[in-house]
């Protein structure tokens, strides 16, 4: 499976103006320093629980439709299943056939009653793709407490300790513990 953000999102879970009144950083807010630890613990925390915070786009591409498990949560809608046919052309399913399904492993393509997956599918390493939009919400309100929280602290470690040979606190994973989708091994 590939998976490539197509459409980034708007904002960031934590501003930089918030993370700073948070850590309680008497610095200036052009300090890129801040912002570099802010969005390398959003990348660290996201990727860590499997899910995306801010609403955005993600294009997922598999080899067939058996493997149709998506990349990143949670997820708010499926805009397109697409796939290469045996002439070489894509092909875009009809929402009839296929629907949004989740588990405790998080979201994926699933045929609806009483459907199948095309059979003339040709099976190249990019056969089958799903363009979907990701995300807890459009803002920093619609991200849980303890993301952000979590975010806030990893960013404020990260920031103390700008070389890097120090390990955040155990305490900031234990407590996204809970809000982790298990997903697959490129997450981890």
């Amino acid at each position: 499976m590939n998976s490539t953000l197509t459409a980034a999102p708007a904002v960031r879970p934590l501003t930089a103006s918030e993370f700073q009144r948070w850590a309680r950083i008497d610095a200036d807010l052009s300090d890129v320093g801040l912002t570099i630890a802010l969005d390398a613990a959003i990348d660290e925390v996201e990727r860590w629980i499997g899910a995306r915070c801010i609403t955005q786009t993600w294009t997922d591409t598999w080899h067939d439709f058996l493997t149709t498990r998506l990349a990143w949560n949670p997820v708010q809608s499926i805009t397109s299943v697409a796939y290469i046919d045996n002439a070489g052309d894509s092909q875009t399913l009809s929402t009839d056939v296929y629907e949004l399904r989740t588990d405790i492993y998080g979201a994926y393509v699933g045929l609806k009653y009483g459907q199948q997956w095309p059979t003339d599918l040709r099976c190249p390493p990019t056969g089958v793709t799903v363009v979907y939009v990701a995300g807890f919400g459009d803002t920093g309100a619609d991200v849980p407490g303890a993301i952000r929280n979590a975010i806030a602290s990893l960013a404020a470690h990260k920031y103390e300790y700008r070389e890097g040979d120090i390990l955040p606190p155990e305490a900031v994973w234990n407590a996204l513990q809970p809000m982790r989708f298990y997903p697959h091994a490129e997450h981890a």
